[in-house]
């Protein structure tokens, strides 16, 4: 194992050094010496030990020697390690003469109470977001940079706070800077409506392209139905026209999937919405033999500063919202609709609640404004075929997600026996404080999960494959 460790080391090293330390005071000196030659045989920057002091265990008894006589032994011309001295290592990215990259670091505070805030993200320019620790330090590392200072613009922002944004950052190669940041109270929100449909005839296409125009999936799908458009054929669930999307797979496999994509459509492409709040979809599923499909969101993380439901654009990452993984490296495992012909869903996108896994990204939702756009919906097989219509509407950025859709605790559309065993498993009692996991289940916001919170999910209750009620606790 150690020295599986030390191959590990030397493979994180990428282009700065490792130096990699031994127990020397649980070996014998002979020992010792030999895991020190095992670290320079595979390449290490250099070696040091552990401890000064208790420097061996001769007898291998696990009782600790100080035993100066290691310092001689260790630096014998026989050991081959310490033989003589040598001088400080060059450390170019160290050096502002031939360093390319600087360091950016910094505390992120409550602006009123002045106290740390913790699991902020940090964002320098498009690099990959940072978070911050307990105490609201966070570190940048590797930003690109020139002797004199490279300027960069630095967001910072936690879902209960308004952001805090720092112009013209300057971070100078091989050395680091400082920028601290205090974040006040968030703008107030409003629902926003990205699009109802209304206003488009029946055939216009709106907010999605068809089915077989994304590269991601339209291996998946049979030549037809490839249906994406405004439609009045069945009752909208607001005002009088809804989207429909229709299409079937090639067959049952579990890997396939349709993403739904807004790419450039032609009416409501590529909305923005924020990184930190919920999404609200109307769904309809109407599928043969009442087969449910899995559904997810797809985030793109472009950064933009469009309002809510603009053209936000199409460069930049995707994460999926909603989706706990893929099957078989393919199909997005997303949230259960139910198919039940007739009955509108309502289904939420919750980025502080929901997993989010990564599509082409990292697994973490954020860009430099805490803005991106809707790139598609994800829709994949549980072993039906189709063909599959899906009727869309009233697509909506909220503030918050209400009581009722919190009741679906595994995600599969219905309130039923296995959401019970779920809560059940997160009852504290009265007074007691509730799992960090269950927090959401504390219904009566009063720190623990009891009785008063069963009560709220009782009136929740709708049964195995029917649709969670949303309003249902208010």
């Amino acid at each position: 194992w150690y020295r599986n460790w030390i191959d590990a080391a030397i493979g994180w090293r990428y282009d700065r050094h490792v130096y990699c330390g031994q127990g020397n005071y649980l070996n014998n000196k002979a020992n010792s010496v030999i895991q020190l030659q095992y670290v320079y045989s595979r390449g290490a920057d250099g070696s040091c030990n552990y401890s000064y002091y208790s420097t061996a265990d001769e007898n291998d008894d696990g009782v600790e020697e100080a035993d100066f006589t290691w310092y001689p032994y260790v630096s014998s011309p026989t050991t081959g390690i310490f033989t003589s001295a040598v001088s400080t290592p060059a450390m170019p990215w160290r050096d502002p003469a031939t360093a390319t990259e600087g360091t950016l670091w910094g505390r992120v505070t409550d602006e009123q109470t002045g106290d740390p805030i913790d699991d902020a993200t940090v964002q320098v320019g498009s690099l990959p977001p940072v978070k911050t620790d307990g105490n609201g330090y966070y570190v940048v590392t590797l930003i690109p940079a020139s002797s004199v200072g490279t300027a960069y613009n630095v967001v910072a922002s936690q879902a209960s706070y308004g952001p805090g944004t720092g112009t013209g950052i300057t971070v100078v190669a091989g050395d680091l800077s400082r920028w601290d940041t205090a974040l006040g109270n968030p703008p107030s929100c409003a629902d926003a409506l990205i699009t109802g449909f209304e206003g488009y005839t029946d055939g216009t296409q709106v907010l999605f392209r068809p089915p077989s125009y994304s590269g991601s999936t339209d291996t998946n799908l049979a030549a037809s139905p490839n249906i994406s458009q405004a439609t009045t054929e069945v009752d909208a669930f607001s005002g009088i026209v809804s989207g429909k999307l229709s299409w079937q797979f090639v067959d049952t496999g579990l890997e396939r999937w349709l993403r739904a994509t807004t790419s450039n459509a032609a009416n409501v492409p590529n909305p923005t919405i924020w990184l930190d709040r919920p999404v609200r979809v109307r769904l309809r599923l109407e599928s043969p033999a009442g087969t449910p499909l899995l559904v997810g969101l797809g985030v793109r993380e472009t950064g933009t500063t469009a309002d809510v439901g603009e053209d936000g654009g199409t460069s930049g990452t995707i994460e999926w919202v909603g989706v706990t993984g893929r099957y078989n490296d393919a199909a997005p495992q997303g949230r259960r609709l139910p198919a039940v012909p007739g009955v509108w869903q309502t289904v939420y996108f919750d980025p502080a609640n929901d997993p989010i896994f990564p599509h082409t990204g990292d697994g973490v939702l954020s860009s430099a404004t805490n803005k991106g756009t809707i790139e598609h919906l994800a829709f994949s097989s549980t072993g039906g075929a189709g063909p599959f219509v899906v009727y869309v509407d009233q697509i909506e950025q909220v503030c918050e997600v209400p009581l009722g859709a919190r009741m679906d605790i595994d995600r599969d559309g219905d309130v039923d026996a296995d959401d019970t065993q779920l809560f059940e498993d997160c009852v504290s009692g009265p007074g007691v404080d509730a799992a960090s996991q269950c927090d959401r289940l504390d219904f009566d916001t009063d720190g623990d999960v009891d009785q008063a919170d069963f009560g709220v999910f009782q009136r929740c209750l709708t049964g195995a494959d029917i649709p969670t009620d949303p309003d249902c606790a208010g």
